[in-house]
């Protein structure tokens, strides 16, 4: 799918520089990227909840090794939904799109500062989330 966004916002690019109108290419364009993004966040936050479920089960039953593996599926799949939400990411900042809520959650998951993070939104939101964990 990423494929296919890349090589429409590759078109458009070509486009604009021969006054070629891409505008609704570009609409279309910005339109399902969002809609990707939103599901790949929700993708994460599945994972992310079943995460946060099977981190005490396996502390309290370690001997349980059943949830062991299962939490190990788990965060691999965690782990795959955060890059796959870092490309739509980078998609949307390439379409000048907001990505603040998609960044703060890769960045729960990933720990991996980049510059795009490095956004006083992003950086403000990732602090108010951790508070938010410690007290709970």
């Amino acid at each position: 799918m990423d494929t296919i966004f890349r090589a429409l916002l590759e078109y458009t690019e070509i486009a604009g520089e021969f006054a070629l109108d891409d505008v609704a290419e570009r609409d279309l364009l910005r339109a399902a990227v969002v809609e990707s993004a939103a599901n790949r966040s929700a993708f994460l936050e599945n994972a992310q909840s079943e995460v946060a479920i099977l981190r005490p089960a396996v502390a309290t039953l370690a001997d349980n090794t059943e949830l062991g593996a299962r939490l190990l599926a788990v965060e691999a799949r965690e782990g795959l939904a955060a890059g796959v939400l870092q490309d739509a990411v980078d998609l949307m900042n390439d379409l000048d799109l907001k990505t603040m809520r998609y960044t703060q959650q890769v960045l729960g998951v990933t720990g991996e500062i980049t510059t795009e993070v490095l956004d006083a939104g992003v950086v403000g939101g990732c602090l108010l989330i951790g508070v938010g964990q410690s007290v709970i």
